[in-house]
This record gives structure tokens, C-alpha cells and sequence, in this order.
């Protein structure tokens, strides 16, 4: 996760030499999100490729009577995380049907998508999103859970292997709803009732300069979340963090892409948030964030009328030792809840790392965890089919001098019945050599 320490640091440093920043804000946390992010990279020469294919469809919203998907009754909404998302359209393929390709068109609104399968009788069906596999089922049947895509254009694809010629698959895709979400929302995010094992305490949204929330020491609020959101073409701002009059830091704002506006992200959750010992002791505490030109106190403060800013405060949450590190117990990862359900231990001191995790009857997703101030370039292989995920990276940071996990939980899928190969080594852009330490958290689903 951004952590503070990091922003006096890093990040200040990074943004006075880097004038070609990206459009979203959250430089260090991209760095361990990698993997997800890629997955969007180069979309556009993917759908070319994937709609010609058999049984490819161009997915348009229409009215429908939640009719089953491959013989599974469909709910008109369900909640994924707290936000609540109406049935959109459904597609199913003809029994015996080896693939099903279908493009979805950019939508105004975040998306979750249903997996459905029947007949498989021994065998399996992948759904990738873009081409990244991203969910499967290898019951005989079953309407699995549905993951978060995101609003851009894409393609979905399922694939069945192994199956005998009265299987059936679908896909239900449902959109955000009007429905007001749970939690403390702006006009454009929303502050969460739960984020994994943490509570909402209270928080507090504002369009211009400033947002302020009160705590209460008794509430062990040990969690602030922060949202920063101004238009595209805007030079970015900084958002500043000061808890009872005293700087804590600050992080650069997000940035909207051309075209997007408060209407066009509506609902989405306020996901960033580092963690704060500040705020534990007896007595009330007053957390406070600014728009400013940087994130040092002399900074100069700047009022956005368009810009929408929030801050909130969340208690603490389980966390499972792993090494020297605490990382939390529960976590959200693609749409769902995860827990921890295994550590494999990373030596200290250790140039390169590699493992293979058996082949599991239930989806997983893994998280590398990793020794302050460690970098290692990543590669994630399924043994079975050949596969090999977009190599990434990660890194370990601290938060005012305490150890703590950039990315707070999993970053890639590993889907039931494949066994994986994960590799580590020293990030390539190292100009000296450095050894690195940690564990691999691999986490199963809850919801």
C-alpha cells in the first residue's frame, strides 16, 4: 500500500525529476500491481484477434427475464463488496461448444462477470479476460462468484477442455446500480463499510481545498483512507495528510483520462489507504487532507473547485506474522474476499527464488511479500498448459520506519487444477546488487 515514509521519499523525489507521470496517481502501488495493469495493455490488437474466432459475439445490453445460464438460476443484483450491481446481459454457449468469445463494449459503469458451466464431467472452462485467464471451474457444474472487470472495452473468452458434448458455459455480466452504496460516499467514490477486516469509522468527502473527519482514540483507528480525484489536462496536485495539526505526508492526486468525469466513475470504491499509529491513543484526533503544489507543510495550498477529495478512517484488521512482516489476515483482490491459507518462507539474503505450487481443486490467488526495502522481478508459469502471466515486479517498503507490505494482499490468480512455477529474482534495473527475503502468501477465496 502507498505508505508514508515512501512519500517523504520516493515518491517526492521520483516527481521532481519525472515530469512524464502517468495519468493515474499511486506511482509505487503500480509497481506491485504490474501484473493486473498489463492485463489491459495492448487491448485493442487482442480484440481483433479474439472476435473472429467461433461462437464470437459483440456483447450489447438488452431486456431479458434473468433466464438461467447454463441451467443456473441468475439473481437481477448482487453485491461485490458492498456495491450493488444489476444483471446486465447473459451469453451461452451451444452444448459441445469449445470456446465462447464475447467483446464487451466501454461501459460508463464498473462491471463484475458470473462464470457458469454444466456437464463438464471431468473437465474444465477458463474464463480470460483480454487474454489473461482470470477465473475457472472444474465442478461439473456450477455459477461461480462473479470478479470485477473493469469499464473499457474488452473481450471475454471461455475455453473448455476435457469436457464431454453436453457441455454448456455462459457468462452473466451485471453493472453498477443506482443502488446507494454502504459506506460514506462522494459524487464519484465511496468510502467503504468494511474494507476486508477493517471498519468504517467515519469519513468525510469535499470539493475544493480541504476535507476534515474526527476520531475518536477508543475506535483504534489505525487505517486512513484518502481519495483525490480532478479532471484530465489539470497540472496534478498533491494530496496533503496532517493528523491533529502535524504533517504526515501526502500523495499526488488521481488524474481522470479524457472523457471520464464524475458521472462516468460513479460508485467506484476509494481504495487507497495507509496505515497510521497516531491515532490510537485516548482522546479525540482530527485527520485532515489538502490539495497543496507538493507534499512538504511549506507547500503552497490550492483550491479546485472540480476537484473531489475525501478522507476516512478504518480500525485495524487481523493480520498473520510472515517473517518480520504483519500482513493482514483478510483481504479484496479482483471483485472478492480473500484469507490467508499458506505461507512459503523466503530466506533472507537470497539472490533468487523458485518454487512449484501443487495443482489445487479451488481457485487461489498469490501475494509475494517481501523484506523492507527488497525489489525482485517476477515470473509466474502454469506447469500444465505451458501459460506464462506478464512478468512483473514487487517491492517492500516502510511506513514510518515499520516493515509494511506494498499492495496489502494477492496480485495474481492461480486457478484451480494447474500447478504453478513462481520464480524471483533481483529486479533488472538494480544498479547494485541487493539480496531480498520474504515469503509467498498464496490466499483462498471467502465469498
Amino acid at each position: 500500500m502507498p505508505t508514508l515514509e515512501d512519500l517523504r521519499t520516493q515518491l517526492a523525489e521520483r516527481a521532481e525529476i519525472d515530469t512524464a507521470l502517468p495519468t493515474r496517481a499511486g506511482d509505487v502501488r503500480r509497481r506491485v500491481g504490474r501484473l493486473r495493469a498489463r492485463r489491459r495493455a495492448g487491448a485493442a490488437g487482442v480484440l481483433a484477434a479474439v472476435v473472429a474466432v467461433a461462437g464470437a459475439v459483440v456483447w450489447m445490453p438488452r431486456d431479458h427475464g434473468a433466464e438461467p445460464l447454463a441451467g443456473h438460476a441468475l439473481a437481477e443484483h448482487v453485491e461485490v463488496l458492498g456495491l450493488d450491481y444489476q444483471l446486465s446481459t447473459t451469453e451461452q454457449s451451444d452444448p459441445g461448444q469449445k470456446k465462447l468469445s464475447v467483446t464487451l463494449p466501454k461501459s460508463d459503469r464498473e462491471q463484475v462477470v458470473a462464470l457458469a458451466a454444466t456437464d463438464l464431467d471431468g473437465g474444465r472452462a477458463t474464463l480470460a479476460v483480454d487474454g489473461e485467464d482470470t477465473d475457472r471451474i472444474i465442478s461439473a457444474s456450477a455459477l461461480d462468484a462473479p470478479v470485477s472487470v473493469d469499464s473499457s472495452k474488452q473481450t471475454l473468452t471461455v475455453t473448455v477442455r476435457g469436457a464431454g458434448p453436453d457441455a454448456v458455459v455462459g457468462v452473466a455480466v451485471y453493472r453498477r446500480s443506482d443502488v446507494a452504496a454502504q459506506g460514506i460516499a462522494g459524487k464519484s467514490r465511496v468510502f467503504p463499510r468494511t474494507v476486508g477486516d477493517a471498519r468504517l469509522v467515519n469519513g468525510a468527502w469535499s470539493t475544493g481545498s480541504s476535507a476534515t473527519v474526527t476520531v475518536d482514540g477508543a475506535d483504534k483507528v489505525r487505517r486512513i483512507a484518502y481519495s483525490c480525484i480532478q479532471p484530465a489536462g489539470r497540472t496534478r496536485v498533491w494530496l496533503r495528510f496532517t493528523i491533529d495539526g502535524k504533517p504526515e505526508g501526502g500523495m499526488q492526486c488521481d488524474t481522470l483520462t479524457k472523457g471520464e468525469n464524475v458521472a462516468t466513475t460513479y460508485g467506484e470504491r476509494a481504495g487507497d489507504s495507509y496505515l497510521s499509529d497516531a491515532l490510537t491513543t485516548p482522546g479525540t484526533h482530527v485527520i485532515r487532507v489538502d490539495t497543496a503544489t507538493g507534499y512538504r507543510a511549506s507547500a503552497k495550498r490550492v483550491h479546485l473547485p472540480d476537484t473531489e477529495i475525501g478522507v476516512a478512517g478504518y480500525t485495524g484488521a487481523a493480520t498473520v506474522a510472515v517473517g518480520g512482516l504483519r500482513i493482514d489476515r483478510v483481504t479484496e483482490f479482483d471483485g472478492q474476499r480473500w484469507t490467508v491459507a499458506r505461507v512459503v518462507p523466503i530466506a533472507e539474503r537470497t539472490d533468487r527464488f523458485s518454487t512449484t505450487l501443487k495443482q489445487s481443486a479451488e481457485n487461489r490467488a498469490l501475494g509475494v511479500a517481501l523484506s523492507p526495502n527488497s525489489a525482485v522481478d517476477q515470473r509466474i508459469t502454469a506447469v500444465s498448459s505451458g501459460s506464462r502471466f506478464p512478468e512483473g515486479s514487487s517491492e517492500m517498503i516502510r511506513l514510518n520506519g515499520v516493515p509494511s507490505w506494498e499492495g496489502g494482499g494477492p496480485g495474481q490468480m492461480l486457478l484451480a487444477g494447474d500447478p504453478y512455477t513462481i520464480s524471483l529474482s533481483q529486479e533488472a534495473d538494480q544498479t547494485k546488487k541487493k539480496t531480498f527475503g520474504g515469503a509467498l502468501v498464496i490466499y483462498r477465496r471467502l465469498d
